[in-house]
């Protein structure tokens, strides 16, 4: 039987959200501008930003990118 991957324990949530939290002020978006971004509601920003969920890569890696300290490999440019 397989077993599922361990939950992200708290102090790692929460310094993913801290720089998550980072990222967007970075970029210069607010909670309402990250939620229209990421097309997800308010509440699951604030809710990233406390570290109460786990920020999904998807969204913390679009960040990076927003911010431009990930831009792609050379053929995208």
């Amino acid at each position: 039987m397989e077993r599922r991957p361990a939950k992200k324990d708290v102090l790692t949530r929460s310094v993913i959200a801290q720089r998550f939290h980072d990222l967007c002020r970075m970029a210069g978006l607010n909670v309402v501008q990250v939620a229209q971004t990421l097309h997800v509601t308010e509440r699951t920003v604030y809710a990233w930003f406390s570290g109460d969920r786990a920020v999904p890569y998807s969204a913390y890696k679009l960040m990076r990118v927003l911010c431009r300290f990930e831009i792609g490999r050379a053929s995208f440019r």
